[in-house]
């Protein structure tokens, strides 16, 4: 499509490492008020990068990240080891 940008973010296993969740913030603050379509692989990931934007980027209370982040698909071992890289 014109004007679409591709960013890719690889991320090996289920959860993002603090590198990864910087770049995702920054691709959506930098989005601005324009349309941002994001794909991951599974409902999983993206839960998981979803949480880590909101916590690590926004500085979200984490419980409800965590559980915005199960609503899109985040599993428990998700939000337990994306809590640990927070610590």
């Amino acid at each position: 499509m014109a004007g679409m940008r591709y960013f890719n973010i690889p991320i090996e296993g289920d959860t993002p490492n603090i590198e990864q969740m910087d770049r995702f913030g920054q691709l959506i603050i930098d989005s601005g008020r324009h349309p941002l379509l994001v794909y991951a692989p599974t409902a999983g990931l993206l839960g998981v990068m979803w949480a880590s934007y909101r916590i690590h980027t926004l500085g979200a209370p984490r419980s409800y990240a965590i559980k915005e982040g199960r609503s899109f698909g985040m599993t428990r071992e998700q939000g337990a080891g994306l809590l640990k890289k927070l610590q």
